[in-house]
């Protein structure tokens, strides 16, 4: 530091100011380092200050028209050529030509620039950080803050860094972070600031690792190969191409407006359009330039006093410009412009109305006229001067700028995709004329239409189905927008329009009414006013990594993915490294070579064995002939300036990176690979896992800068992991829900956050079954309500004024209208936030009492190990099944004193034993043949064993089911058995477990079903059986049963193992012991065979339970067929009854 080594001199600040070892900082997380690190592409995004430029005082300005656009843009474009020197072939929009930086100046004052900082400046960024935070702690952050010829200062980071570097390796930060280790090596945590101490330790391990992995990567394999570039790649312009002409246009525009400015509308010609050729009537109400409204046309004030529910505007449905108005609108050669634009109103209603408008605006000033001629003249696209934009600075208004260019840009483009792409009538067609001579409507165009629906249009309920269409209203438009005044437009069935007030409004006062759900920003940038009252749907939105990204376009998607691992210090992508190295050919173009080569650099790396020699690998895929040949091939291009040295990285194979200054592309490549360089650096320094996707792709990316790995060309696991919270979050909602409010934050913010900090396994837990409105784990609602307090933190550092100031700007007189709705505007703003920090902060504290089983990951433990139990009791259920169908099942055991064969004066007990399936008479003959028993002791045995056989319980249901291999089971169930106990062991016999759980859990909930319900209907008798083998066996037979006897009969032999012999015996029995029949109806099912109905006597008084029943039993679901089946049998019942 200019007094010695920086080594020593640390040593000495360290041990000589204790108090230095408690930091000012709280690095509680590397996460939220990170987070915090880059707040400013996550939440608004940074804008360029607009330096010293001049700023018109008008504080609004308009175009009246796209031909107004188009004249303003080809005046700028005119001006820049003049500039243009002589002899200069290049474009004038092309970046660095003094209309694109204009177009930049112009972008900063307007608030539409966002700083794009390059991997290599956020990476000094990153270092400089924390170097701060360690020379604050030795006491020495006030002495060498900003100087300039200081290394330890971040904007002089540069000067530190090693001449052979390439700007990857920083030699003092190297010596800084292994000196303050050192010093701290004891750090325990202990003692006051210990534990910010051990933090900081941990950073600065990360960030060392990080420098001598750039040390390494200046000698790895990929700069061996010369393809890092020696330059840096510049930061990127937020402004395109496209975007310059508009830009450049817009300070002409305000310049121009402050001379004066020109109106094509004319409130006399309005009036009589509306009133004479339209029929539109105005009641209590007029127009009044006096109170001041953006459109010359002025405001729409009472004439008198206004009570709510007073109707001011009264039109037939031609006077709007709507999808409902469009139906009957004749667009070009053919067809409705209504039906042409469907799709473009249920995609997005504010786009749809903006073609529309297009379209009629181009017939009605270039075409065959417009029957909303003096309507349309009224309209103009309004803007804020530079000098009000500039007060919004730091605030969601400002955010909202850039938001809303980003939509007149994705708008316009699916527009063109699937719009006008397709139009083959012209209803896209610029200045009515043909596609070929005046093109479609253009990215201006539809930027001038897209404001003016935004400050014009209004909702139009339905009367009937409350359903609300965007709306052109004439007159409508005038009235100030206020969130709380209410009032309606209504569309009734006459195909009236009616405004009504929704308020009070004392005479001469202006008309009020809610046009939206509306913050103060998009109030603001809409209507150039903010509500006099607090705004209840006022919220601050944050930018979240991956939100709202799951359902985008996949070009789009890749680009998500490509910003998000950016964005949040991850590993650059590996299909990007591999685009990168393919375009300087360093693995050549055949792909078999490109494999061969893989595998020598993978084995080089230790992931694979077996190495072979780079001479075989080139010879083997047929590119030489000679070893020679293949030693001259792969010889590597040296960095300039250096000598060829052997190192641990030179037996890599790789092509030599061609001439960079050959082709643009072989530039943009090496310069691609080098921020793929810092971008892995910081990712070093941020990441402190080696395990899951992210450690994987850290490795990964080291193994192709060190040994020149082929990375991966599709998705790599970290992509896949992305992909799977883009997924996870699409359930907390689209950006749009992602607000802060005075109240908090929003449920879908709290929950994207969330997802944010969720680690993989987290992750992979949640995947399937997330709870959107249930935190995850404690830690991470730790980190994810933190992060929250920083960025709301974060967002109030943004202002460039306090809250006092504002207060003390707007009791003054000094601010013109618009200005001063500005600072009221970020004056709320403040209070929001602050608002919103206060409950963060009672959030925080209130986490360590939270119950566990609030926490997903704890829940989802709990369920796993329910499930683990369930499976468990399963599988023992399954054994003890196993087991009793494996054994015979006994029905009676006895044991009978009989006499020894051939000692008649002997007796010996012997055991008689009769299993189910048995004849018990052919089992007592057996044994008394055996055992020399006559007729008398043989009845007097049987009946004996007949007596020792207990009695069953009622079977009350019996169901059938066909396994999947065609076979017919029975289930059934005795009165008092479990139902649940029955169904699951005899699912876990036919094997459904193995298959599927779900399958599992629904077929036991439909059979348990069809059991409990059989066996609660009606009984209608029971019937004892006794079985060959003695059983005492009692059959209930229940309502839904006696339609088809002999088939129960056949299914309730199967289950009690009967001969089938007794099938027909049965079924006799049963219908000689049922009611008589006084009705049969057969019943044809289609296709199966025909049934019968039985109705028998009693049961006309009970007919819609036994067809419920009936229809349940045979599987009858459909109510058509139902309701036809009581159509039958009550026509069969009332022979005269007529059939309607």
């Amino acid at each position: 530091l200019g007094l010695g080594p920086p080594r020593s001199r640390l040593a000495m600040a360290l041990h000589s100011n204790p108090r230095a070892m408690r930091p000012r900082s709280n690095p509680w997380s590397l996460i939220a380092l990170a987070f915090l690190l880059l707040f400013a592409d996550l939440a608004f995004g940074s804008s360029g200050a607009p330096g010293p430029l001049a700023q018109s005082p008008l504080e609004e300005f308009s175009f009246s028209s796209p031909d107004q656009v188009e004249d303003y843009v080809a005046q700028a474009v005119r001006a820049a050529r003049k500039e243009q020197p002589k002899g200069d072939g290049g474009s004038v929009l092309a970046p660095g030509s003094p209309m694109f930086k204009s177009a930049e100046d112009s972008a900063r004052r307007r608030l539409l620039y966002s700083e794009r900082p390059s991997l290599y400046q956020k990476k000094q960024d990153l270092l400089g950080g924390v170097r701060a935070s360690i020379m604050q702690l030795a006491g020495e952050a006030g002495d060498q803050a900003g100087d300039p010829e200081d290394p330890s200062s971040s904007s002089s980071a540069s000067h530190a860094e090693t001449a052979d570097g390439g700007g990857l390796v920083g030699q003092y930060e190297e010596e800084l972070f292994e000196s303050f280790l050192a010093v701290t090596a004891n750090a325990t945590g202990e003692g006051e600031g210990g534990e910010h101490l051990v933090a900081l330790r941990g950073q600065a391990e990360a960030l060392l690792g990080s420098v001598r992995l750039a040390d390494e990567i200046t000698q790895g394999a990929i700069s061996s190969a010369g393809a890092l570039s020696p330059e840096e790649a510049e930061p990127l312009s937020s402004v395109n191409v496209l975007r310059v002409p508009w830009l450049a246009a817009l300070d002409i525009a305000e310049n121009s407006s402050a001379e004066g400015r020109d109106f094509a509308g004319n409130s006399t010609e309005l009036g009589d359009w509306y009133s004479s050729r339209m029929g539109g009537k105005i009641s209590l109400a007029t127009l009044s330039q006096e109170v001041g409204q953006a459109s010359p046309l002025g405001i729409l004030v009472a004439e008198e006093d206004v009570r709510a529910g007073d109707d001011l505007l009264e039109m037939p449905l031609k006077c709007v410009l709507n999808q409902l108005s469009l139906r009957n609108r004749r667009g070009g050669k053919s067809g409705f412009v209504g039906e042409k634009l469907k799709a473009a109103f249920a995609h997005n209603q504010e786009w749809g109305l903006a073609v529309a408008l297009l379209h009629e605006v181009t017939q009605h000033r270039h075409g065959a006229g417009s029957k909303w001629g003096p309507f349309l003249d009224s309209l103009e696209m309004r803007l804020l001067g530079s000098s009000v934009v500039q007060e919004l600075g730091g605030t969601f208004a400002a955010e909202l700028l850039k938001i809303e260019e980003e939509e007149v840009q994705s708008g316009f483009r699916w527009v063109s995709s699937n719009v006008c792409k397709s139009d083959n009538t012209g209803i896209c067609n610029r200045r009515a004329g043909s596609r070929s001579t005046a093109g479609t409507f253009t990215q201006q165009d539809f930027r001038w239409a897209l404001a003016v629906v935004k400050q014009n249009a209004v909702p139009l309920r339905l009367e009937t189905t409350g359903k609300e269409y965007l709306s052109l209203v004439p007159y409508a438009n005038l009235a100030f927008h206020d969130p709380a005044a209410g009032g309606e437009l209504v569309l009734s069935l006459s195909n009236t329009v009616t405004l009504r007030a929704g308020t009070d409004v004392p005479a001469f006062h202006p008309i009020k009414i809610s046009k939206g759900n509306f913050t103060d920003a998009e109030q603001f940038l809409r209507y150039h006013t903010v509500s006099e009252e607090t705004n209840a749907h006022n919220h601050v939105r944050v930018k979240i990594p991956g939100g709202g990204a799951a359902g985008q376009e996949l070009i789009y998607k890749v680009q998500t993915l490509r910003d998000w691992r950016r964005q949040v210090g991850l590993p650059p992508r590996s299909s990007d490294l591999w685009r990168s190295a393919s375009t300087l050919n360093l693995y050549g173009e055949d792909e078999e070579e490109q494999k061969h080569m893989d595998r020598q650099n993978r084995l080089l790396s230790g992931t694979e064995l077996e190495p072979i020699t780079r001479a075989e690998e080139l010879m083997l895929t047929g590119r030489v002939k000679t070893r020679e040949e293949a030693e001259k091939a792969l010889m590597v291009k040296q960095p300039a300036g250096s000598e060829i040295q052997e190192s641990k990285y030179s037996e890599s194979q790789l092509y030599s990176a061609p001439d960079l200054e050959d082709d643009i592309s072989l530039e943009m490549a090496a310069k691609s690979l080098k921020e793929a360089a810092h971008q892995l650096h910081i990712s070093v320094a941020l990441n402190a896992t080696e395990e899951g996707s992210i450690g994987k792709a850290l490795n990964d990316t080291r193994n192709f800068f060190l040994y020149g790995t082929a990375p991966t060309r599709g998705l790599d696991a970290l992509d896949e992991m992305l992909i799977k919270k883009m997924d996870v979050m699409d359930a907390c909602g689209q950006p749009s829900d992602f607000v802060i409010r005075a109240d908090g934050v929003s449920d879908a913010l709290l929950c994207a956050m969330r997802v944010t900090f969720a680690n993989e396994t987290e992750l992979d837990l949640i995947a399937e079954s997330f709870n959107e409105s249930m935190a995850i784990t404690k830690l991470n609602e730790v980190l994810t309500l933190r992060s929250l307090e920083g960025s709301v933190r974060g967002l109030l550092g943004m202002h460039a004024t306090s809250a006092d100031e504002d207060e003390a700007l707007l009791d003054g007189e000094d601010l013109t209208p618009k200005k001063r709705c500005a600072v009221t505007l970020r004056l709320r703003e403040k209070e929001l936030l602050r608002s919103a920090l206060s409950l963060l902060e009672a959030k925080i504290g209130g986490v360590d009492e939270s119950d566990p089983e609030l926490y997903q990951i704890a829940a989802l433990l709990l369920r796993e190990e329910e499930k683990r139990r369930r499976m468990d009791e399963l599988e023992r259920k399954l054994e003890e099944e196993r087991e009793r169908l494996s054994a015979k099942v006994e029905v009676v055991s006895v044991n009978v004193n009989v006499q020894k064969a051939g000692q008649p004066n002997s007796v010996e007990s012997v055991n008689l034993t009769v299993y189910q399936g048995d004849s018990l008479t052919d089992r007592v003959r057996e044994f008394g043949a055996k055992h020399e028993l006559d007729g008398v002791a043989r009845t007097r045995l049987e009946a004996h064993l007949k007596a020792n056989i207990p009695d069953s319980q009622p079977i009350s249901a019996l169901v059938q089911a066909i396994t999947k291999l065609g076979s017919v089971e029975v289930l059934g169930i005795m009165l008092g058995e479990n139902a649940t106990d029955k169904v699951e062991r005899f699912l876990l016999m036919q094997g459904i477990l193995d298959q599927s759980e779900d399958e599992f859990r629904d077929l036991q909930e439909e059979l348990e079903g069809k059991l409990v319900s059989r066996s609660s209907s009606r009984l209608l008798v029971e019937l004892p059986v006794v079985a060959p083998d003695g059983r005492k066996l009692a059959l209930q037979i229940r309502d839904g049963e006696q339609h088809d006897l002999v088939e129960y009969m056949r299914t309730f032999a199967k289950y009690a193992k009967l001969p089938s012999s007794s099938v027909q015996p049965l079924a006799q029995e049963a219908l000689r012991r049922l009611p008589a029949a006084v009705l049969q109806v057969p019943i044809n099912l289609g296709g199966s065979r025909q049934l019968v109905l039985t109705v028998s006597r009693g049961d006309e008084e009970r007919l819609d339970e036994l067809i419920s029943n009936f229809c349940d039993r045979h599987g009858i679901k459909e109510e058509s067929a139902q309701h036809q089946i009581k159509r039958t049998v009550r026509s069969k019942l009332h022979p005269g009854a007529t059939l309607l």
